[in-house]
């Protein structure tokens, strides 16, 4: 009879049969040659699978980077590629407007990014960037930009003239300061600072009045600056600081908040201008 092991084989996919090796009583001496044939088979695919894992990855970026100048493609992916840095030849796709290198080892970005002059989105999340090329300041398209994860310990002021930005995440840096001049960011609709190695007197600057979401996440945070009532066209705010203990009284200016959510703090007490706070939907 069959055993049970053949049984079992019989019934996956069609891949593995190519290979099976046919018992002596069936068909006489033929098994062997069909065996043979069959583990030749699997051998040269096993050689072909080899050779494409050698690729490195700025080869295997060349050829994603080549096939999207070919089609004319406007998103590029190099996530998760382990990318030392980025190739050269990426300037040739002007037509591009969402580039994402997240999840590589890049330490730097190139200035050859500002040939990109159609990008919208920029994600370079956990890349292990040092720093952010001035040159990005030049990418006047440019709406989402995610940075977090990284090792940046400020960021040029040339982002200032980012007009169109409307989201920008620094999520777990070692930032201490934000730009002085944040007024360009007129269409910033979404600022994420968390876990970041600012100190407490981090800067938010009064005449960037336009966020309608801001998220605070910083554990070494004991307060929160007054110039965040500046911030008036403000919706959202979400604030997760282990060390604060109080909030400003200048929240009261927030007259468009609609969701305050305060978690993992140190507060006993809220303060009573809150009360103003007449479109409060959530807290």
């Amino acid at each position: 009879g069959v055993g049970p092991d053949w049984l079992s084989r019989a019934h996956r996919g069609q891949g593995e049969r190519v290979g099976w090796a046919i018992p002596g009583w069936i068909g006489g001496g033929g098994g062997g040659k069909m065996a043979r044939m069959g583990s030749r088979k699997r051998t040269a695919g096993t050689a072909s699978g080899a050779d494409a894992r050698k690729k490195s990855p700025e080869e295997i970026a060349e050829e994603r980077i080549e096939r999207a100048r070919k089609s004319k493609a406007t998103e590029l992916d190099l996530n998760l590629l382990g990318l030392s840095k980025l190739p050269a030849s990426i300037s040739r796709l002007t037509r591009l407007q969402v580039l994402k290198v997240s999840y590589n080892r890049l330490t730097a970005l190139p200035e050859a990014l500002v040939e990109l002059s159609q990008l919208r989105v920029l994600n370079a999340r956990n890349s292990d960037l040092t720093h952010l090329p001035k040159a990005l300041g030049r990418l006047t398209h440019l709406q989402r930009l995610d940075v977090s994860f990284n090792h940046l310990t400020n960021l040029p002021e040339t982002l200032c003239q980012l007009s169109q930005l409307s989201s920008l995440d620094i999520s777990d840096n070692e930032i201490t300061a934000l730009p002085p001049t944040l007024g360009g960011w007129t269409q910033l609709r979404r600022l994420v600072i968390r876990d970041v190695g600012a100190p407490p007197d981090i800067h938010i600057a009064g005449e960037m009045a336009r966020p309608r979401a801001l998220v605070v996440r910083m554990n070494r945070l004991t307060a929160l600056p007054e110039s965040l009532g500046g911030l008036t066209g403000l919706q959202s705010l979400e604030v997760c600081t282990k060390g604060l203990t109080t909030l400003p009284e200048s929240l009261s200016q927030l007259r468009q908040l609609k969701v305050l959510e305060v978690r993992n703090t140190e507060l006993t007490a809220l303060p009573e201008s809150l009360g103003q706070l007449v479109q409060l939907e959530r807290l």
